[in-house]
């Protein structure tokens, strides 16, 4: 794709007032630091030369979660906006410091996880504030919108999509998020209660169709680069089934994800942790799959077993495991 020059904004030059076929790049500044830096949302957005829909896509929610922030960033590189119909924002690093400290939280101001924060308190902490001024300034205006998340360091590499538990939004809405998660091209489709993530306040604020995705993750850095290629392939894929993108090539392919209840397992020692169980295998219930030994004498305290029967979704890699951790996560396969 052709690379158009772009135009910086901040929040006092209108940012969401573009004309057509244009990108424009910029920040909204959520508040001041005490050394008079600014925290802020940066933000890119492409208008496309047709009308069309309205896509927002998020990324670097978590600071070690980045492989949506390198998808955003080459999509609305590589973007030519007169072959867009509609309208793409994309915000790259939504917590910004969190991403410059490399940790997973927001560091500094406050340790809230504002995936569990969201639509957000104008006049809360920092994190809270940050996760209102996205939901009010940005997510507000999607019609659609993706949530990238992507497994860190503590995960085994996933290629997934979240999407809420069906008996809790309306129905035409969960059957499009299941369309979303389908056109992006994912391995599995995890039905999970989360009340505070900004895809399902979305769909409740809004009926919009909204998923969070999970790519990537530290068990074999030399794919790295292949998750970044299917997270922006992703991209184009959805907005392809948008209509916003012209048909062809890789976003006309056919995908079928397994769709399952997701069950995490809570370790309930620390220890050193030891599983030869691989994301996508299936198990059965009471099935073994890891051990917690004591990293002192070596005694195996705990036993992790399967809770239902299904495959495996999230796998702990790392041999070291914090008590009260996910050591694995069990999807329960459904036809719904």
């Amino acid at each position: 794709m052709e690379c158009n020059r772009s135009k910086l904004v901040t929040t006092s030059d209108n940012n969401f007032s573009t004309r057509p076929a244009t990108k424009t790049n910029g920040v909204i500044e959520v508040a001041k630091t005490s050394a008079g830096q600014s925290i802020a949302i940066p933000f890119v957005k492409i208008v496309g030369a047709r009308p069309g829909p309205t896509l927002v896509v998020n990324a670097a929610m978590h600071g070690t979660e980045i492989i949506g922030t390198t998808a955003i960033s080459r999509f609305y590189n590589e973007c030519d906006p007169s072959r867009v119909a509609g309208t793409f924002i994309g915000v790259p690093i939504l917590s910004t410091w969190a991403f410059e400290a490399e940790n997973r939280l927001p560091t500094m101001f406050d340790h809230f996880d504002i995936e569990q924060l969201f639509p957000g308190e104008p006049d809360g902490s920092i994190t809270s504030r940050l996760a209102f001024v996205f939901t009010n300034e940005i997510a507000s205006r999607a019609d659609f919108l993706i949530d990238m998340h992507g497994q860190d360091q503590y995960w085994q590499p996933t290629r997934a999509a979240i999407v809420p538990m069906p008996e809790t939004v309306n129905p035409a809405v969960y059957e499009k998020c299941l369309e979303l998660a389908r056109a992006f091209g994912v391995d599995q489709i995890w039905r999970i209660k989360k009340p505070g993530n900004i895809a399902e306040v979305m769909i409740r604020k809004k009926s919009i169709p909204a998923i969070s995705t999970e790519f990537g993750g530290v068990t074999d850095f030399s794919r790295t680069e292949e998750y970044l290629r299917d997270a922006t392939t992703g991209l184009e894929n959805v907005m392809r089934y948008l209509g916003m993108l012209e048909r062809g090539g890789s976003g006309d392919k056919t995908n079928s994800p397994k769709i399952m209840n997701l069950h995490d397992v809570h370790n309930r020692n620390g220890g050193m942790w030891t599983t030869t169980a691989r994301v996508g295998d299936s198990i059965s219930k009471d099935q073994e799959l890891g051990t917690i030994s004591d990293p002192i004498t070596g005694e195996i305290i705990e036993r992790i077993k399967a809770p239902v029967d299904g495959d495996l979704a999230l796998v702990w890699c790392l041999p070291m495991i914090k008590p009260g951790s996910s050591a694995i996560g069990v999807g329960e396969i459904t036809m719904q």
